[in-house]
């Protein structure tokens, strides 16, 4: 894939803990600048008995 210069790629991680999931996404321009796009946020809990 060929990146075009100055236009930002997304990225997402997927955080996955024994309480909250979490979706992060962001805008990011690879060696120069990265911006918070959305963040989701869920209680889980799997770590209940």
């Amino acid at each position: 894939m060929t990146e075009v210069a100055g236009r930002p790629r997304r990225i997402a991680v997927i955080d996955l803990g024994s309480n909250t999931a979490r979706l992060i996404v962001m805008a990011a321009i690879p060696g120069y600048a990265y911006r918070l796009v959305d963040e989701i946020r869920e209680v889980v809990r799997l770590a209940r008995e």
